[in-house]
């Protein structure tokens, strides 16, 4: 029999530790999103946890030409993150100070550009 003593999961969600800085939209660079280092917590209601997920390039192109996005978005450049338990962290990586969250990650979270489209824009993917 396996226990775990660190993370608890269940269908839904996942524990979660993320080590990350917060960032405002405006010192995000094109250079940022493409290392894929940026992530936002998005304050659109999942069932089970926190929406939170990489900037793509399209998100950040979107956020550029609808900057009342960003009242919807808490942004963070993440270090190093851990999700559903175990990882090896590497001290001499981080900065001197950076912030740990730790939070239950939501298995719905945003994905992709239709998705956040949906979520965010409060538009819908035509089917054709």
């Amino acid at each position: 029999m396996k226990l775990r003593s660190i993370f608890v999961s269940n269908s839904s969600s996942s524990s979660c530790v993320v080590l990350k800085t917060d960032i405002e939209l405006k010192d995000i660079t094109p250079e940022m999103v493409k290392k894929g280092g940026i992530f936002a917590f998005g304050k659109y209601e999942l069932c089970d946890g926190e929406d939170f997920f990489r900037i793509s390039e399209a998100i950040y192109n979107c956020l550029l030409v609808e900057p009342e996005l960003v009242n919807e978005l808490n942004f963070c450049f993440v270090y190093e993150y851990f999700v559903g338990g175990g990882g090896n962290l590497k001290r001499e990586l981080l900065p001197e100070k950076c912030d740990i969250e730790l939070f239950d990650i939501d298995h719905h979270a945003t994905g992709t550009m239709p998705e956040f489209r949906e979520r965010y824009l409060g538009q819908q993917e035509e089917n054709i």
